[in-house]
């Protein structure tokens, strides 16, 4: 427990008018200082000095002013003590200070048992315990009942024995739900003043039922879940739990819904770690989370990012795109993130024209969607880097005006190239100077020369396919290719003219289309 919350559970029994906290220490034991101390020692970091400035004088604080003293204390005189920057001090107000000294034992003591208690709780769910047995040990040692339900009512985890006389709840938990009367109570609470774990659970009564009960919210994937209650016919319940409760309900939800639903608990584990490493979390720790979470990546790999081309409302992902995805490629792993559908696809599935790309292909022309696929990799902690990739191939293919519904980063790396130069980068400098001399032309003589040489580049200086493409006679085009050399001089023999052709085309294509 640390100074901070030790003041905070103190102020529940005492007033604590004043106090300061340099650094917010661990407090494990408590010492009474009293009557002078002959030999000065230094402080115990860990250790709470309680004082009565009324029975000891300053004598009995003799070589506590080093940094790291814990002190509180009651009177009307202030410890000169507490003028030190580096010390924890509080005033306790009380007209008797007698009893505060076993207080402060008390709290100490139910700290320290509120931790054990959460460290036996993670060893039996590690060791694979049934959460009913781990509640009833808790339950136990509370000599309460422990229940977990869900939204419904339903029940999904109890402690045993059953400590309450109520024979309707008796009957309900034998048959697996709480009492009808006990859900519309927590339903009327929840509508007119709502619960919080914020303030820790608070004890409530249920009239009808003629229980106390203390209650923390389970909350999965932002969405509340259920309850987890501690029920009993008395409204004393040990401090502690109200602290405690909120985290078996932390601790025990995935267990409770991994006995309900696995495939829920797993489809949750799968969705936190493949965000956290898509936001950007280190490599290091991307290795570690994978690791411990047991999710299986393919060896080799590719991103592909799919959205929808039109707005189709806002469950559309999740409703209809992420089941459509899975029935098309039932082992890939997927998240929903940034308003795109992420898969992890099989290097070989993502890059050939496989059964399932090819049923994908037909879905993305009916639903209109548009997919981008990253390059492959393999280590599954740079898989940020690649959907970055996938993500550029969607919004360059639609910049560039390329036809069709899956793209492929690797035909549009060199656009991406061009949109990361600095904006006082010349592109058009960069072009084969034949470029601007046929531009030059066709204005002045009204002939399209500057296309002519554009198709036969980009159809691999393949004068047949080009003429076809271009619906130019076999004839013409040898002329407007004689016409172009002579105009230029260009050596369409030589593989370094044909390489700076290509290159000079895709800058001038990303320039026409460029949003810059």
């Amino acid at each position: 427990m640390n100074f901070a919350d030790f003041l905070s559970r103190l102020s529940e029994d005492y007033p604590v008018p004043d106090s300061y906290i340099a650094e917010n220490t661990e407090i494990f034991h408590v010492q009474e200082l009293s009557g002078p101390r002959p030999e000065p020692k230094a402080p115990v970091q860990n250790v709470l000095y309680f004082a009565d400035t009324d029975t000891c004088d300053e004598a009995a604080f003799s070589g506590l002013s080093e940094n790291g003293l814990n002190l509180v204390w009651t009177g009307g005189r202030k410890p000169s003590v507490c003028e030190n920057a580096f010390v924890n001090w509080a005033q306790i107000e009380t007209r008797e200070p007698g009893p505060i000294l076993q207080c402060i034992r008390d709290i100490l003591v139910e700290s320290c048992q509120a931790q054990a208690l959460y460290i036996s709780l993670l060893q039996a769910l590690l060791s694979g315990q049934n959460i009913s047995n781990v509640l009833s040990d808790i339950a136990e040692k509370a000599e309460s009942t422990l229940v977990i339900i869900d939204m419904s009512g339903k029940l999904l985890a109890n402690s045993v024995p059953v400590r309450l006389q109520n024979s309707l709840w008796l009957e309900s938990v034998e048959q697996g739900f709480c009492p009808p009367d006990f859900i519309e109570h927590i339903r009327d609470i929840r509508r007119s003043s709502g619960f919080s774990n914020q303030q820790g659970p608070q004890i409530h009564r249920c009239e009808d039922e003629a229980l106390y009960y203390l209650l923390s919210r389970i909350i999965v994937d932002n969405t509340l879940f259920g309850y987890v209650f501690m029920i009993q016919e008395s409204p004393n319940f040990a401090p502690q739990y109200r602290k405690f409760l909120p985290l078996i309900g932390r601790i025990v939800a995935d267990s409770a819904l991994r006995s309900q639903d696995s495939l829920t608990l797993r489809s949750r584990l799968q969705d936190n770690t493949l965000t956290d490493i898509l936001d950007g979390i280190p490599a290091e720790q991307a290795g570690a989370r994978i690791h411990t979470s047991g999710i299986h990546f393919p060896d080799h790999m590719c991103v592909m990012v799919v959205r929808p081309l039109y707005y189709h409302g806002k469950t559309y992902l999740k409703s209809t795109l992420l089941p459509m995805l899975t029935r098309i490629f039932p082992t890939s792993l997927y998240v929903l993130y940034h308003h795109n559908a992420v898969v992890v696809l099989p290097q070989d599935t993502a890059l050939t024209l496989t059964e399932e790309l090819s049923c994908f292909q037909e879905a993305c022309g009916r639903e209109r969607l548009l997919a981008g696929i990253s390059n492959p990799f393999t280590n599954p902690a740079r898989l940020r880097e690649y959907y970055l990739q996938a993500t550029k191939a969607c919004s360059l293919s639609q910049q560039m005006d390329v036809k069709g519904y899956i793209h492929y980063y690797k035909d549009l790396a060199f656009y991406d190239m061009m949109e990361r130069l600095s904006r006082e980068q010349r592109l058009p400098q960069f072009c084969h100077p034949a470029l601007a001399v046929l531009r030059e032309y066709d204005q002045q003589k009204g002939t399209r020369l500057y296309d002519t040489l554009r198709a036969y580049t980009m159809c691999g200086f393949n004068q047949n396919i080009a003429s076809e493409q271009l619906f130019l006679h076999r004839n013409t085009m040898n002329y407007r290719r004689q016409k172009i050399e002579d105009l230029t001089g260009l050596n369409f023999e030589n593989p370094d003219t044909r390489f700076l052709l290509q290159y000079s085309f895709l800058i001038d294509h990303y320039l026409e289309h460029s949003l810059v």
